[in-house]
């Protein structure tokens, strides 16, 4: 403050009224493969004004509110959220947004479009209705009457066991795989892949999540509420994830 005359001149003082973290978080998608898909929040302001929260927010396209996640907190600056269970379903689209916000204020970043993959509709998914149709000695088809999926399966060759049974090796053909959204990163071209081999595998998003790549294309996502809990199969998969190693994996 500087003084003259009996009067007072007010210099330099910034006001807090209209200040908030430097720049909007970052959101994504971290986990498309489930019905409920987890989202990922990052603030790109961690340092400055304290201690931050994200706020997630999701709803369905068209919704003028937020049906699916409505501001849920998590205190950091790399945090994750889960949409609510029950409100959408295969390959449909949704609406997300993450706010940042610290002892200034708050930013968000833009509204953005995520999937439930359409990958959750590939291969042979218990209970659910198909119509087969045969292509060729070797060559089998059907159609998934709920998700749409095209699957066609041929076996190429097989290989003996030592235990006296065989391996059949051949390749599996689905169509929702093709999008965008439910693109699969096989080993042969888009909407192909191998029966067996890599492109059966497990992949692990953080401590969280684990997706599944089964057999023909069969897609589901193993979750647990915490580090170190028991692992929750994907609707209608017949199967338990446990833990092989000291690392949990």
């Amino acid at each position: 403050m500087v003084t003259s005359a009996g009067s007072a001149l007010l210099v330099g003082v910034a006001s807090t009224a209209f200040a908030t973290p430097a720049y909007a978080p970052t959101a994504s998608v971290f986990v498309s493969e489930m019905i409920q898909p987890w989202l990922h929040g990052v603030s790109n302001s961690a340092g400055s004004g304290g201690a931050h929260t994200l706020h997630f927010y999701a709803r369905t396209v068209g919704s003028a509110t937020w049906d699916l996640l409505n501001d849920q907190q998590v205190t950091g600056t790399d945090e994750y959220a889960q949409v609510t269970d029950g409100q959408l379903s295969i390959g449909q689209a949704f609406e997300y947004q993450v706010k940042d916000c610290d002892s200034t204020g708050c930013l968000s970043s833009a509204v953005q479009t995520g999937h439930v993959s359409p990958a959750l509709g590939a291969g042979e998914r218990s209970g659910a209705t198909r119509v087969p149709f045969t292509i060729g000695d070797k060559i089998a088809a059907q159609v998934d009457v709920g998700s749409g999926n095209l699957l066609v399966t041929t076996t190429q060759f097989s290989l003996p066991r030592r235990n006296g049974s065989t391996l059949d090796v051949g390749l599996a053909y689905n169509s929702v795989t093709r999008t965008n959204q439910g693109e699969f990163d096989g080993s042969i071209s888009d909407g192909w892949r191998l029966s067996t081999a890599a492109d059966i595998r497990l992949a692990e998003r953080g401590q969280l999540t684990v997706t599944y790549y089964g057999p023909n294309g069969l897609t589901g996502t193993f979750w647990r509420d915490d580090p170190n809990g028991a692992w929750t199969p994907p609707p209608g998969f017949k199967m338990d994830l446990t833990a092989v190693s000291a690392a949990g994996r």
